[in-house]
């Protein structure tokens, strides 16, 4: 999947299979920790989806991640690489990070 794709997704909106994060709270660890592991589980109780970080969850709008940022999320998100299969993919039009 290329970034036209994905922003085709985002333009059609928030699904069961695909849900956007703006970002994931590098103040408050433990609840975005608990967020992005209700979105993992929600997926995992499905055929899967699409969770795409930098984008408003109310707008649809690309609000990419800093440096500092996507290095905080994939240390989150190596809490969980035991537990459930994800690939991130980085797309630099636009500051577009994308989670499988």
């Amino acid at each position: 999947m290329d970034a036209l794709e994905i922003l085709d997704i985002i333009q059609k909106g928030e699904s069961s299979t695909v849900q956007f994060k703006v970002r994931i709270d590098k103040k408050d660890k433990k609840k975005s920790a608990y967020d992005l592991g209700t979105e993992m589980v929600a997926f995992a109780n499905t055929k899967g989806g699409l969770l795409i970080i930098g984008v408003v969850d109310e707008t649809g709008e690309i609000d990419g991640l800093s440096y500092e940022e996507l290095q905080s999320t994939n240390q989150l998100l190596a809490y969980f690489q035991y537990s459930y299969s994800y690939k991130v993919n980085i797309f630099q039009q636009r500051g577009l990070h994308r989670l499988e």
